[in-house]
C-alpha cells in the first residue's frame, strides 16, 4: 500500500511539470510575440518566421497543459485546435 501511495505521488510530480512547463512555454510565447511586434515590426512584412514560432509555441504549451501523453491522443487534440489557433491569433494581432 505504502509503495502505491509512493508511485502516486512521483505520478503527481510527473504530471505537474508539463503543466508548469506548458505554462512557462505560453508565457514566453506571448513575450516573444509582443517584443516581435514592438521592436521588430518591418521584419514581419518582410519574413513571417516569428509568426510560425508564436504559433508553434502556442500549440505546444496547449498539448502539455492538456495532459496527453500518447501519440495518437496528442495528433487528435493538435487537430482539433490548430485551426482556432490560426484564426484567433491573426484577430489579437
Amino acid at each position: 500500500m505504502i509503495n502505491l501511495l509512493e508511485d502516486n505521488q512521483k505520478q503527481q510530480c510527473f504530471t505537474l511539470l508539463p503543466c508548469a512547463v506548458g505554462i512557462v512555454l505560453l508565457i514566453l510565447t506571448g513575450l516573444f510575440a509582443i517584443f516581435t511586434h514592438v521592436l521588430l515590426p518591418d521584419m514581419l512584412d518582410l519574413w513571417d518566421f516569428p509568426t510560425l514560432l508564436i504559433y508553434i509555441g502556442i500549440c505546444c504549451s496547449l498539448v502539455l497543459l492538456s495532459g496527453k501523453r500518447h501519440k495518437q491522443e496528442i495528433i487528435h487534440f493538435l487537430r482539433k485546435i490548430v485551426v482556432p489557433i490560426g484564426c484567433i491569433c491573426p484577430l489579437l494581432g
